[in-house]
């Protein structure tokens, strides 16, 4: 390794080995480190897998795995884990290279959730509800870690309340453009995912279990246009509860469920799922502010034209880059207008293609990450 780079100590623990670890910490570090930026030593990324293919986490690091990596790094960066014992291991680190080599090595942390809002509907409730140690250690982390990356300003502008704002750094997600115009090209041709039956309107959703509240919101006028246009149907991932149980839709197989796909295959399920009309609704509330539009980049790379809730993360895009709806009534009006306009279809999805590509290259943005991780002069 080239010992004029910043060396980073990568952690990531089994509760960000997902796309939490890989959107925020491994892509854009592996980009940065591709052009020459920085070396980095990663504990643990395996893309939502397990490195030996048993179902439990990650072996914590031990003691000497902590110092020899520590030792060997610049900077040591944590993903967000609200839990005291994590947290302490890093101001541990940095306290003892500072006492035992006189060196200062920064602790910097990554979140990527205004976690203080999360709402009841969220799995994520049952850790993340008020008076929670989680909460509470999820504050108490900014006194140990010297900087903060975030994905949003809206985190930045939240969090500014409990550190130093200059201290906080805004690292927008992004994606890998090369990666995703080549995945476009690939022929999906034999798939059963993306072979439609001939006048086929396929309306898509693709997202986590966490979006129950969000989807409820559009069940209806979703379910409305299914009755009203017999060509359409709808395609969507993650578990949602009771939503979208249309007995008739199902049975005619008009509405289905697509299986989970592991991180390394999203890329190309993404793409494979060939949706005319895709739909990011997010409700109007503090934890969905402070998201970032990863959902609408993702279904820019595979040329889809958007409908969305005009809600903070989605204000960076225009109406000729997407539609907006609030109301209900705004949903089906919305569906509706591009079903009935393919041409509008086509120039949404491309408008949104060209600034999503523009603005959301992490070939470009990885500098942002290299700027935050630097120590400071």
């Amino acid at each position: 390794m080239n010992k004029n780079k910043l060396k980073v100590y990568l952690r990531i623990p089994s509760v960000a080995d997902s796309g939490v670890g890989y959107y925020r910490m491994w892509l854009p570090l592996t980009i940065a480190k591709e052009y020459g930026k920085l070396d980095f030593d990663c504990q643990h990324f395996t893309w939502g897998t397990r490195a030996d293919d048993s179902k439990e986490p990650m072996p914590e690091p031990t003691e000497k795995e902590y110092l020899e990596k520590g030792s060997w790094a610049d900077v040591l960066y944590f993903a967000r884990n609200d839990v005291a014992k994590y947290i302490a291991w890093a101001g541990g680190m940095r306290d003892y290279f500072k006492e035992t080599q006189g060196v200062h090595k920064p602790v910097i942390l990554d979140i990527d959730d205004n976690v203080q809002a999360t709402r009841p509907h969220n799995p994520g409730y049952r850790s993340f509800h008020p008076n929670s140690p989680c909460m509470s250690w999820n504050i108490k982390s900014f006194g140990i870690f010297d900087k903060i990356t975030v994905s949003t300003q809206n985190l930045k502008d939240y969090y500014s309340d409990y550190t130093d704002k200059d201290k906080i750094f805004v690292c927008p997600n992004s994606l890998d453009w090369k990666e995703r115009d080549a995945i476009y090209k690939t022929d999906f041709s034999k798939s059963e995912l993306f072979k439609k039956k001939e006048g086929e309107i396929r309306i898509g959703w693709a997202g986590s279990g966490a979006h129950w509240e969000n989807l409820k919101h559009i069940e209806e006028p979703l379910l409305n246009i299914l009755h009203d246009y017999p060509q359409t149907t709808f395609y969507f991932t993650g578990l949602f509860g009771d939503l979208f149980k249309d007995k008739e839709l199902i049975k005619a197989g008009r509405i289905k469920t697509i299986g989970w796909s592991g991180l390394k295959d999203w890329s190309k399920l993404n793409r494979e799922m060939n949706f005319d009309i895709a739909l990011a609704p997010i409700m109007d509330n503090m934890f969905n502010r402070a998201k970032s539009n990863l959902r609408i980049l993702e279904y820019a790379s595979a040329r889809y034209p958007v409908i969305a809730s005009p809600v903070e993360p989605y204000k960076c895009f225009n109406d000729k880059e997407v539609l907006f709806a609030m109301e209900k009534g705004e949903w089906y009006d919305s569906i509706e207008r591009l079903i009935k306009n393919i041409s509008l279809r086509d120039k949404l999805s491309n408008n949104l293609y060209n600034k999503a590509k523009k603005d959301y290259d992490i070939r470009k943005n990885y500098k942002y990450w290299v700027k935050a991780l630097m120590p400071q002069k």
